[in-house]
């Protein structure tokens, strides 16, 4: 499992990466977001893909 941090402003947000799967979870105080990619593109279709987040 990898963790990246992100900082936008003044909020923190730590992602972690599964290494068994294609997807990553980040948090900022009690929200969180699943980031997948499509299932088209190999993924499971769970949570956004990088084009919604963008």
């Amino acid at each position: 499992m990898q963790e990246m941090r992100m900082y936008h402003g003044t909020n923190h947000c730590p992602i972690r990466t599964d290494q068994d799967a294609c997807i990553a979870v980040g948090w900022a105080g009690h929200c969180t977001l699943t980031i997948d990619r499509e299932t088209q593109a190999g993924g499971m279709g769970l949570g956004f893909n990088g084009g919604e987040l963008l």
